[in-house]
């Protein structure tokens, strides 16, 4: 099913100007991805990249960024795109994130360093139709995808 473009639709709950009217913040993200994800063999890695370039010493939550690390987060990246519209299946999925995240170290200041670098990359890779509406929306849904994660953080 073809979704419709976001900047023609409605606001919905979480919503954001794109300059002329609100706009549903999911189905933007959703429409940001459905770009990006043919492309995450690229895409994963260089998120990882840029994370540990800023932040060494994630590395050891991220030890292959080029390998396995970057299938996982690519894994992860499409099964948060698909669920994305359907925040009762999407929940569940999120708090067994944060739960795999907690066993492992993961403090809720690693997914802002997670979200930042997620989001400059998707940027990079948009180029001119990343817009501040875009950024808006991303920051919106990342905020609210990290909350609930971070549900699974507190778990264990």
């Amino acid at each position: 099913m073809e979704r419709s473009d976001p900047q023609r639709q409605g606001a919905g709950s979480r919503s954001v100007s794109s300059g002329s009217a609100p706009i549903d913040a999911t189905s933007w993200v959703q429409a940001t991805l459905s770009r990006v994800i043919p492309r995450l063999d690229v895409l994963a890695p260089a998120v990882l990249h840029r994370l540990l370039e800023r932040y060494p010493t994630l590395r050891v939550f991220f030890p292959d960024p080029d390998g396995e690390s970057s299938r996982l987060l690519a894994v992860w990246v499409q099964r948060i795109a698909a669920l994305l519209d359907d925040p009762v299946q999407l929940a569940p999925e999120l708090v067994a994130l944060g739960r795999i995240g907690a066993r492992r170290g993961v403090r809720p200041l690693h997914l802002e360093a997670f979200s930042e670098s997620l989001q400059f990359t998707v940027a990079a890779f948009e180029g001119d139709r990343w817009t501040p509406a875009t950024e808006g929306a991303w920051r919106c849904v990342t905020i609210q995808v990290a909350a609930i994660i971070q549900n699974g953080l507190r778990f264990d």
